[in-house]
């Protein structure tokens, strides 16, 4: 809307109707810029259709696939944040009561989308809705340009299982190996002294306790194709497990 006085119109009795104003065509340019920005992307959905994310999911059955080619993605991110965000919004939305299976949410190359808000929401509370998620990266400092670090480091701890597959970033290298965990190892020293005199001689023996990676970050950067670690929900020991790929 080019015409701020139009602009100021559409938002009059809103609860943003103090900051648009028609006396103030700096500010309303500025918004006007940033609503277009976000909005850019609705221009390609098809006008008529029936599909609904929120009736797929009272139907409880079958696959939802949301995808898009490499040249499309930046113009889909925007689409693809808000349809995994309704998907959530309507998977806490069911009746926990007439749940007859789980339902799964797979996202591959989670840091390729942009910020999607409602899933450390998610993350945290979906097993109350028999709600799974599960999520792929390459790389622990995209994660953190778009949640931060703080926002990054809750997610990973929230998603349970990890399986770990080599990488080639040293410093993911090191956060994965510890979120694989540690290990306490005594390590006895012994010392030897000599006298002049043979009953001078002696030996003397202490313990020290160190704690040491399970895994080594440079294990992680060296892992062969489709071979990875697995850390499961429960006690259960750190493994290392080789997968064959069948074709």
């Amino acid at each position: 809307m080019q015409n701020n006085k139009e602009f100021a119109r559409v938002f009059k009795n809103s609860a943003v109707s103090g900051i648009i104003s028609s006396s103030a065509p700096e500010i309303s340019s500025g918004i006007q810029a940033t609503i277009s920005k976000n909005i850019e992307v609705l221009q390609h959905l098809k006008p008529k259709g029936e599909f609904s994310i929120r009736k797929w999911f009272t139907a409880d059955k079958g696959w939802l696939f949301i995808t898009s080619t490499p040249n499309q993605r930046v113009m889909l991110r925007p689409l693809i944040a808000a349809w995994i965000s309704i998907a959530i919004k309507a998977l806490m939305n069911r009746n926990i009561n007439n749940v007859n299976s789980n339902m799964w949410f797979v996202i591959d190359e989670l840091p390729a989308l942009q910020k999607i808000s409602s899933l450390p929401i998610a993350l945290a509370e979906s097993r109350k809705y028999a709600g799974c998620v599960v999520a792929g990266m390459q790389n622990i400092h995209q994660l953190e340009e778009i949640y931060g670090h703080a926002g990054s480091s809750s997610m990973l701890d929230l998603f349970g299982s990890k399986f770990i597959f080599r990488v080639s970033d040293q410093q993911t290298a090191h956060k994965s190996a510890l979120m694989l965990g540690e290990q306490e190892i005594i390590e006895t020293q012994e010392n030897l002294s000599y006298g002049s005199n043979t009953v001078r001689d002696g030996v003397n023996m202490h313990s020290l306790e160190k704690r040491k990676l399970l895994v080594m970050p440079s294990e992680i950067m060296n892992l062969p194709d489709l071979t990875c670690y697995v850390k499961l929900v429960g006690n259960f020991p750190i493994t290392k497990l080789q997968m064959n790929l069948q074709t």
